[in-house]
């Protein structure tokens, strides 16, 4: 990914575990700085489905967590340096569309 444009780091809203591991920059960040310096990071948030699934939400609660908000996103995005936040759904071909349009 020497010429890449953009670098989509994904994460799951149903799993807040996963955008922890994002914000562990020192895992990722070395190794875009190495190949793809000048690449921007968009942060996606997958599977918004999940945020408002009675099951989803239920499973983390037990656990002592809840599905990730958009505002955790968007913090997150201003935290690792990311150009964008965007959020996506299989359910909503717009949200799968508005990824695309802004990556391509």
């Amino acid at each position: 990914y020497p010429r890449a444009a953009f670098i989509l780091l994904c994460f799951s809203i149903s799993c807040p575990t996963s955008l922890a591991n994002v914000q562990k920059k020192a895992i990722w960040y070395p190794e875009i700085q190495r190949h793809a310096p000048e690449a921007k990071i968009v942060l996606l948030g997958g599977k918004a489905e999940y945020r408002d699934d009675w099951t989803t939400k239920e499973a983390l609660r037990e656990n002592g967590m809840a599905p990730t908000t958009y505002e955790d996103g968007q913090r997150v995005a201003g935290e690792i340096g990311a150009v964008e936040y965007l959020e996506c759904t299989v359910v909503d071909r717009e949200s799968v569309v508005r990824v695309l349009e802004t990556i391509v």
